[in-house]
């Protein structure tokens, strides 16, 4: 339940979101866009991305070295909860690592991590706050492949992608105690 009203809100986001987006629909039949020149800002989106992976890799830092197992616990969390971000943490660290790696390898100079400063205080906030992050990683990098032109890059960036997305159905599962998809 406690997770409902920040499911339900992001919910109503994402919504608007799709609805607001234009479909290319003509006469009730899909229509093939005319494709755009694209300008190459891959270094922009790679930096962009980085940023957001410096973001959660600092909050999973955050959540584990403020909340033991048994915090989890007595908040009435499962035992595999904080193991799973536990690996989450270390997949942010290899996804700002692998983006710091290609910005440099490309002569790009890669952004650096931020002071953050995140307001949970238990177990339960942490997680909703791993959800909003957990969706706002996985729609940023599904936003942005369209503006990607390297293909190598677009490759990299889709395995990412579906990293997120994974990462948001665990955080969703241990969120609603094991149902990554509460109705």
């Amino acid at each position: 339940m406690r997770s409902s009203v920040v499911l339900a809100g992001l919910g109503a986001i994402s919504a608007s979101l799709v609805a607001a987006a234009p479909l290319g629909v003509s006469n009730g039949a899909l229509s093939k866009r005319a494709a755009a020149p694209k300008a190459d800002i891959d270094g922009v989106i790679l930096n962009y991305a980085l940023t957001l992976e410096h973001l959660e890799n600092a909050f999973y830092d955050g959540v584990l070295a403020n909340f033991s197992s048994d915090a989890f616990l007595a908040a009435d969390y499962p035992d595999w909860v904080r193991y799973r971000l536990t690996e989450i943490a270390q997949h942010e660290k290899t996804h700002v690592d692998f983006l710091t790696g290609a910005l440099t390898a490309a002569n790009i100079t890669p952004v650096a991590a931020c002071e953050y400063s995140f307001p949970y205080t238990s177990p339960w906030g942490a997680l909703a706050i791993a959800q909003v992050l957990e969706g706002v990683g996985t729609s940023a990098y599904l936003g942005a492949a369209a503006l990607i032109t390297n293909p190598a890059y677009l490759t990299a960036a889709g395995s990412i992608l579906a990293i997120e997305a994974r990462h948001t159905s665990w955080i969703r599962a241990a969120a609603n105690n094991g149902d990554g998809f509460p109705t």
